[in-house]
């Protein structure tokens, strides 16, 4: 990706930008990858999270948030 050359105390670069637009569509394609399974995956646990609440009998505040007295609990 970069290349370097020189000698003594003066180094000079080059962005190989050939490098770097491959590096992108890798990341690009990582971020489409990963963006659709963790979206669902926050789903799952945002529907998880409103089923134990409702199967507790506990209702959300009127602003829509978790109550003052609903904490995240720890995974035993």
């Amino acid at each position: 990706m970069l290349k370097l050359w020189g000698r003594a105390r003066v180094r000079r670069a080059r962005w190989r930008c050939r490098h770097l637009r491959e590096v992108g569509i890798l990341l690009e394609r990582f971020r489409q990858f990963w963006s659709r399974r963790l979206d669902a995956l926050g789903a799952e646990l945002a529907r998880a999270r409103r089923e134990r609440r409702h199967s507790l009998g506990e209702t959300p505040s009127p602003e829509g948030r978790p109550g003052a007295n609903d904490e995240e609990e720890e995974d035993e």
